[in-house]
């Protein structure tokens, strides 16, 4: 029996829709009895090892790893405020202030840098693989040739405190050297996807009531091993578009 029916496309539209029933389960958390919170809770933690493994896959087959880059990078920045005004790191006074062309203070925006949106640790972890890769050549020990980078990117992600930080970079690295292994082949062991979401289910203490729900990622182990190695059908700028947007259209609503 061929389980292989997932592919690139419809593991995007699964982290998206996880996602967005995260990011509604944090949000609107004071809207949310404490069982409804909890199921979006764990059927949000699907999402950030699927757009890690995306990445890695993206990184492998496109044919211009700068434009790439460049992509997540913008979306990045286009992100950020929506991103504060939804998780409430930017007021929306703030916002109001703005349109209205009054004079804002360092601050107002002092708050906003607590945290940064996820496709900024998509981008360093897109950027070390870029490195990783142009430094292979020079490098002759496996263990070694890449923890120095490894490191690098994940004290950047901590210092600029973006979203699941040094533990984003570890799972995104892990991704990288499964496809390495196992080249151009689909074939995607159970306890290779165990390995590559392992990193995105460490912070277990972070949630300790009623349940760690940050280990259901490890149940994105099963999707991978029905991943095709297909791209499918579908825009690439709807899933960046999506995600400024549908944080915009929440910061409203709660």
């Amino acid at each position: 029996m061929n389980l292989k029916k997932i592919s690139g496309y419809h593991l995007k539209y699964i982290a998206l829709f996880s996602m967005f029933l995260d990011h509604i389960g944090v949000i609107g958390k004071a809207f949310l009895s404490k069982n409804v919170y909890f199921l979006l809770r764990a059927v949000g933690r699907l999402s950030f090892p699927l757009f890690c493994f995306i990445l890695a896959e993206g990184f492998f087959h496109t044919k211009n790893r700068k434009k790439y880059q460049q992509r997540l990078f913008i979306f990045a920045l286009l992100s950020e405020i929506p991103y504060d005004l939804a998780f409430h790191y930017l007021p929306a006074s703030t916002l109001n202030s703005a349109l209205h062309l009054q004079k804002l203070s360092f601050t107002d925006f002092s708050v906003a840098f607590q945290e940064q949106n996820v496709l900024f640790t998509l981008f360093l972890g897109f950027t070390a693989m870029i490195l990783m890769e142009n430094t292979s050549q020079y490098r002759r020990n496996v263990f070694y040739r890449n923890f120095d980078i490894l490191i690098i990117f994940c004290c950047l992600s901590e210092v600029f405190q973006t979203d699941c930080g040094a533990a984003g970079i570890l799972c995104i690295y892990f991704f990288y050297s499964i496809y390495k292994k196992r080249g151009s082949s689909t074939e995607l062991p159970i306890k290779a996807g165990f390995i590559g979401t392992l990193p995105a289910a460490l912070p277990l203490l972070t949630y300790v009531s009623p349940f760690p729900v940050q280990i259901f990622a490890l149940a994105d182990s099963l999707l991978l091993h029905c991943y095709n190695g297909e791209k499918g059908r579908g825009s690439k700028y709807f899933f960046y578009l999506f995600y400024p947007l549908h944080l915009l259209i929440l910061s409203f609503i709660f």
